[in-house]
């Protein structure tokens, strides 16, 4: 399931949608680990995991696992 997400910038006064985290399919964040991870269904017992992190304004993947049951 995807989600628009808006991010809003200070300078202009508005919110911008964020077309990364727009594209990131099932996003959890974990603000401990300050990183996202994204889900993308492989099969009925198969997926991957996609992980993103953010960093001077930017988005990095950082690692990506498929996981099989």
């Amino acid at each position: 399931m995807f989600f628009d997400y808006y991010i809003f910038d200070p300078k202009l006064e508005v919110f911008k949608k964020d077309k990364v985290l727009t594209d990131i399919p099932f996003a959890q964040f974990n603000a401990e680990q300050k990183v996202i991870d994204g889900f993308v269904a492989k099969g009925a017992n198969a997926y991957t995991i996609i992980t993103y992190e953010f960093r001077d304004g930017k988005y990095f993947k950082t690692k990506e696992e498929d996981i099989s049951n």
